[in-house]
């Protein structure tokens, strides 16, 4: 690598060292939106949503396309010991539960985790494995837990579809028959409604800059966390396109 590198050529070299000897949990977040979104998929059918609450627990990044699959990733630096409650909490708000770590810790990850989960191990190359394949149980869904992992917006759209609500969640307690409506819907409707407005959340990030695709490879998951516009982000395409010794003021 030279002064003249373009910067998104250096982030490359520098993340597959990182994929080779150091693999941090955004390696791990990056494989799984690059695997799933970018390869398995498309930004078009698919999308991603990182860093998201399902009852007491984070999903490190969920992908959603015809189903709703949440990932948690366990680093070789992290320990086991909240393993089973996050894939119980995330059982209740997702179709299928993952957990992606590397493949010398696989095994254990295997031992601890119920059998309805799935399990996927990483490897120095940054190639997945599948060690289980998850199932789907809709009845392990929770209505009560899936109204708050949505934005307002979403949880007002779904229950005006599904029954006309048209109460405003701002005013009294609207927010709490907001709930108790959303809470009463059959379940499959709910696995449904919520899966559209999530699907719809991370897509969101593709309609807005639709040149997603021409983005490294190492910073595909960083395009799902960030809020950029259109203009920002073409922006950033173009600092990715400079070289390095520019960007550093040499």
């Amino acid at each position: 690598m030279t002064d003249s590198t373009p910067l998104g050529e250096a982030l490359e070299t520098a993340y597959a060292q990182l994929v080779r000897d150091y693999r941090v949990e955004y390696v791990y977040k990056n494989t799984i939106a690059s695997t799933m979104v970018f390869g398995r998929h498309s930004p078009d059918t698919a999308s991603a949503v990182l860093e998201l609450a399902a009852g007491d627990s984070i999903a490190d990044i969920v992908v959603l396309n015809g189903a709703s699959t949440a990932y948690e990733i366990k680093t070789d630096l992290d320990q086991f010991s909240r393993l089973p409650q996050q894939v119980a909490d995330y059982a209740k708000c997702f179709d299928k539960v993952i957990v992606v770590t590397s493949r010398a810790k696989a095994e254990a990850a295997l031992d601890l985790v119920p059998s309805a989960h799935g399990v996927i191990g990483v490897d120095r190359r940054g190639r997945m494995r599948t060690y289980r394949e998850p199932t789907v149980d809709e009845t392990r869904l929770d209505p009560g837990l899936m109204f708050r992992m949505l934005r307002r917006e979403e949880y007002l759209g779904i229950l005006k579809r599904t029954i006309g609500f048209g109460v405003d969640p701002t005013e009294g307690d609207g927010w709490i028959e907001a709930r108790t409506a959303f809470a009463a819907l059959p379940p499959n409707v709910v696995r449904h409604e919520v899966l559209v407005e999530l699907r719809r959340r991370g897509m969101a990030i593709a309609k807005v800059n639709p040149s997603i695709r021409r983005l490294p490879k190492s910073v595909r998951a960083l395009a799902y966390s960030s809020k950029l516009s259109r203009v920002g982000f073409g922006r950033l395409l173009t600092r990715l396109n400079q070289p390095v010794s520019s960007l550093a003021g040499l």
